[in-house]
């Protein structure tokens, strides 16, 4: 089937303290952990819905893909965008650049064959 991506937006969230990487890593439970959910909208076979994601969510998710796939099926797929740690996570820039780039890496992951057949995409 055919599978139609498309960036709507993305938002800065705040989490439950303790919840987070970095606080995690360190044990500190104060304060609020922030990140940035970006929105997709999906289609395919005539049905539309918004995919709500993290970037940690693309890293598993491509981590994955890597593991069950040969560079070959994954074709022209590329990497993710860069990880950013801390100084700029909440950048407009870096946010809008990010949610292009994720949007680009999930239309080329849509032109593999061997990734639409497999059932992954859709989970």
């Amino acid at each position: 089937y055919e599978l139609v991506v498309e960036a709507c937006g993305a938002e800065r969230v705040f989490a439950r303290p303790g919840i987070g990487g970095v606080k995690r890593m360190l044990g500190c439970t104060c304060g609020p952990s922030e990140y940035t959910q970006y929105s997709f909208s999906v289609q395919a076979d005539g049905v539309r819905w918004t995919v709500p994601l993290r970037y940690s969510d693309f890293v598993e998710f491509d981590r994955t893909l890597r593991s069950v796939f040969s560079a070959e099926e994954l074709g022209g797929l590329g990497q993710l965008p860069d990880k950013t740690f801390l100084l700029n996570n909440g950048s407009p820039t870096l946010i809008e650049t990010r949610k292009v780039k994720l949007q680009t890496y999930l239309n080329r992951l849509s032109n593999s064959p061997a990734v639409m057949r497999s059932g992954l995409v859709r989970d």
